[in-house]
């Protein structure tokens, strides 16, 4: 068990700059918008205040382990091949048996280097990244972006890698697969403080082209609950049901037809993400009177678009709440749709029976 005490002096090196140890971060700015190494604090709460769409960055779980899923992952990122993949060489890969051959090579090198380790854990053979972007980015700046990124993460770490754009979604996204093993016998590993890292030097390779981005944490921007990972997301394009789904519905309609709420749901998980926003909230506070204090017009403008996005927060919610939530909402406005259609109905009765009432007596003074 190591010490959680750290020395600034030896402060571990990265990639691409120094590491920003929490303890270093004492205002506000560095509280709430913690850089590590590649965007500045300022740089980020600017781009947040504005509204610049975040960095979507995912790295799958380490689970290619068999030459079968290895060829599977390749066939899938190329569309069975009716994409072009590019690997780090530039060398354009544009039919299945190219593709195979390459991902056959990263096993049997895979293979090889078990047979020299005296372990006998199984290790994954490749791990998928998946770098999407907002809807109406420019593929040939995607294009440049993505190329020049895995250079940088990849190539010159020394491992061998095959990418290729998806364009024809909302979200022009790219894949890269990248061999577990560099050359140097080095295993491809992120710990959190570097994947967010390489997200921020995503933000700042994409900004040479064009495509601004952020990289926010997610408590910042109110939300409290992780992504689905692509294993998730792909079962669910594929309409598949989660093993827990229908047991998550039956209790939500049961809650629904008690009128009750959810009692002790995720009640650990939602304490850690009550108190996070309550320290986002007293950071963002602390900051908001930095920007006020220091007197100038552009800090005070950046003080109000702060605390008005900090006024907007979402709510803290497990996702079981929020669906009750979604759900009372929809039966409420149903029902206000129906009351409103019920109410003017008899206000349409009503008015008929008066223009009859005095059609009636317009009619009985004709006659005297």
């Amino acid at each position: 068990m190591t010490s959680g005490r750290r020395n600034p002096e030896k402060d571990e090196e990265i990639k691409f700059g120094r590491r920003v140890y929490a303890h270093e971060q004492k205002s506000g700015s560095s509280r709430l918008f913690p850089s590590y190494g590649a965007m500045s604090s300022r740089a980020k709460a600017e781009k947040f205040a504005r509204g610049t769409p975040e960095a979507v960055v995912k790295m799958d779980r380490p689970s290619i382990k068999s030459q079968k899923h290895l060829t599977e992952a390749g066939r899938y990122i190329s569309r069975n091949g009716k994409l072009e993949c590019e690997d780090g060489d530039g060398y354009v890969i544009s039919d299945t048996d190219t593709l195979d051959a390459t991902m056959e090579d990263w096993a049997d090198k895979d293979k090889a280097e078990r047979a020299k380790s005296s372990s006998r854990q199984r290790f994954a053979m490749a791990r998928r990244f998946v770098i999407s972007t907002p809807t109406g980015t420019a593929p040939e700046a995607l294009r440049k972006a993505i190329r020049e990124f895995a250079a940088e993460q990849f190539r010159d770490k020394g491992y061998e890698y095959i990418w290729t754009l998806h364009l024809d979604t909302d979200n022009p996204h790219a894949h890269i697969l990248v061999r577990s093993l560099s050359k140097d016998g080095k295993r491809l590993h992120y710990n959190n403080r570097e994947f967010r890292a390489f997200r921020e030097r995503w933000c700042v390779v994409a900004e040479k082209y064009g495509i601004d981005l952020n990289a926010t944490s997610r408590a910042v921007r109110g939300k409290t609950r992780r992504s689905k990972p692509i294993e998730r997301v792909k079962q669910e394009q594929r309409g598949s049901q989660h093993i827990y789904e229908k047991y998550r519905i039956e209790e939500l309609v049961k809650v629904l037809k008690s009128g009750g709420e959810f009692t002790d749901y995720e009640n650990e998980v939602m304490k850690k993400a009550r108190a996070t926003r309550t320290e986002i909230r007293r950071n963002a506070s602390d900051y908001i009177k930095e920007l006020r204090d220091s007197g100038s017009p552009d800090d005070i403008k950046l003080a109000e678009l702060i605390a008005e996005k900090m006024n907007n927060l979402p709510p803290v919610e497990s996702a079981q709440e929020e669906r009750l939530r979604k759900a009372r909402d929809k039966i409420r406005r149903k029902r206000q749709k129906r009351t409103a259609a019920e109410k003017a109905r008899a206000e349409a009765i009503q008015e008929a029976i008066r223009r009859r009432k005095k059609a009636e007596q317009e009619g009985k003074k004709r006659y005297r």
